[in-house]
């Protein structure tokens, strides 16, 4: 049992803000695909900070070419995946510095990437942040966030 398993305090995995901002439901973000459940189950966050930090303990399993999505299988095997921006692809990775490469081990707020926020509202992309556990359906997810957070806060719980 790994260290964040020991946090939610009911035997499940707590994943926490990988950057402080508003926590909002993932209904409620603007590309259907991900407000549909399509891709997991999760947290909207508007970040009010470029530095995104990982949620979980674990390796990184993917990171996009485009550097606008990174996927982490956690130390307890959830498949968490952070998606920055909506659209963001489109961008080429322009806005966006990578810490981590597929391979490597991930401690919970370790800084997975950086992204300048700036740029991307400038290109008339959302920052709206997506984190979701992709293999959810297998999952129970619940104690959602809401509003204001800092980075390391839980977003969620899985079980």
């Amino acid at each position: 049992m790994g260290l964040f398993d020991l946090f939610s305090g009911r035997g499940g995995v707590c994943v926490l803000s990988p950057a402080a901002g508003e926590a909002l439901p993932l209904s409620s973000c603007s590309d259907p695909v991900f407000a549909q459940g399509m891709m997991g189950r999760g947290v909207v966050l508007l970040p009010s900070e470029g530095r995104l930090c990982s949620p979980v303990d674990g390796s990184v399993e993917v990171v996009f070419d485009t550097l606008h999505a990174i996927g982490i299988r956690s130390d307890s095997g959830l498949d968490v995946m952070l998606h920055v921006g909506i659209d963001t692809v489109e961008l080429n990775a322009a806005p966006f510095v990578a810490h981590v490469r597929v391979g490597d081990r991930v401690r919970a707020g370790q800084p997975l990437l950086d992204a300048d926020l700036d740029a991307i509202r400038k290109a008339g992309k959302s920052t709206e942040t997506v984190v979701t556990v992709t293999d959810a359906d297998e999952r129970q997810v619940s104690d959602f966030a809401s509003g204001s957070l800092r980075r390391g806060d839980v977003l969620f719980s899985v079980r």
